[in-house]
């Protein structure tokens, strides 16, 4: 009699330990045969037979040698000393070694911004000889476990993190077990990054925020910070970077293009040609940085193209230097004379000792005069308007005048 394996098994191992009992009385002979056949039909010859298998105190095993992956079926007799024989009915089993598999059709990219994550998927046990002939014992279980958490039960999706309970900043892996019948069993992981940080990025430019240059390089160095850490639920791994994946520029309203690569995390473009100058205007450089998780960061760098020299708008006398009748007279009795000078866009550099862009003009009379340097506080980038005094004047004519190419 046969007792294993046990009618219908399913097992994973192709070398199947075969038992069962048998008769060790006087005229028995203790010796079973085993013999195998492919299949459940066993009216033709057997595919394999085993003799001499010792009965010992009433019982016997056999580990039978290798057996292809399908369905099997073996019989064990035992013969007497004068030729009668007992055989055991069949016993039928399925033998299959194949691993169960998993595809996940569905899954977030390597490096997310979101914060939560979902997933489809299928298994199966395929057939042992491919062909549909032979039959796998079947998936007996599916199982999904994130990161160190316990494997729960699923079908063909999971999902995780809420609005409420987030995914933490770093690595993630998501692992479906899939296990068949026979106890074969396959684990299949995907591993993802939560980053939610944007990247950063500061830029630099070979002309300040004024120019009279008809081209502007600009070096952008951009990086990808280490995400936040978020206490739970646990990640797999560390809050990690996902790495800058573009760097994009434009000017003005212009579209965005890619940045020329430089050395280490920097990147340059320029703007203007021989060819085609910059306008005389305003400008905006713009750069658009975004990480591999898709996070974007913007920043802008503002000049001004100016190619024109300033002009004197007014150059005049003040009213309180002017002690004639009339304070449009240009007639005065006072040694020391103010003027005021507006010009036609902001200037600066003109806090230097007055003669070096003032002077006398040479018609006038007057002798002894001394131009002072113009006053720094009646002026700042953005102002127009410049004080310049005269001193130490001799009666006579004066006309003071901004020396030619001074603005």
């Amino acid at each position: 009699v046969i007792s294993l394996p046990v009618a219908g098994a399913k097992l994973k191992t192709s070398t199947p330990v075969v038992s069962g009992t048998g008769t060790s009385a006087t005229g028995d002979v203790a010796k079973v045969t085993l013999e195998f056949w492919k299949g459940t039909d066993t009216s033709g010859a057997a595919f394999r037979t085993v003799s001499n298998i010792d009965v010992t105190a009433g019982a016997w095993s056999h580990t039978a040698a290798a057996l292809t992956d399908g369905t099997w079926t073996v019989k064990a007799t035992q013969v007497d000393d004068v030729g009668n024989s007992f055989t055991s009915t069949g016993r039928t089993f399925l033998i299959d070694t194949g691993f169960p598999t998993v595809s996940i059709s569905s899954k977030p990219a390597t490096a997310i911004k979101e914060t939560t994550a979902s997933f489809t998927f299928s298994t199966a046990d395929p057939d042992p000889d491919g062909a549909g002939v032979e039959v796998a014992s079947g998936v007996a279980s599916v199982k999904c476990q994130l990161d160190a958490l316990e494997y729960v039960d699923c079908t063909t999706t999971a999902s995780y993190g809420t609005d409420e309970f987030p995914l933490a900043q770093g690595l993630h892996t998501f692992r479906v077990k899939v296990t068949d019948t026979s106890g074969n069993q396959t684990v299949e992981p995907y591993t993802f990054n939560v980053d939610t940080q944007v990247p950063a990025a500061t830029i630099e430019s070979n002309r300040g925020a004024r120019t009279k240059q008809r081209t502007a390089t600009f070096t952008v160095t951009a990086t990808d910070p280490d995400p936040d850490l978020v206490a739970e639920p646990a990640s797999d791994g560390p809050a990690t970077p996902s790495g800058v994946a573009t760097v994009e520029c434009k000017l003005d309203d212009d579209a965005f293009v890619a940045c020329t690569a430089g050395a280490a995390s920097t990147w340059t473009v320029t703007y203007g040609s021989d060819l085609a100058p910059l306008t005389e205007t305003a400008h905006t450089m713009t750069t658009r940085v975004t990480d591999t998780a898709g996070n974007v960061y913007t920043r802008t760098y503002d000049f001004t193209v100016d190619v024109t020299a300033p002009t004197v708008s007014t150059f005049a006398l003040q009213a309180g230097s002017d002690s004639g009748r009339l304070n449009s007279d240009r007639l005065t009795n006072a040694a020391s004379l103010v003027y005021d000078l507006t010009f036609s866009e902001s200037v600066t550099g003109i806090d230097s000792p007055g003669s070096t862009d003032f002077q006398i003009k040479g018609t006038s009379t007057a002798t002894g005069c001394v131009i002072g340097t113009p006053s720094a506080s009646t002026y700042t980038f953005g102002g127009a308007a410049v004080t310049v005094s005269l001193t130490s004047c001799s009666e006579g004519t004066v006309t003071l005048q901004a020396k030619a190419g001074a603005f």
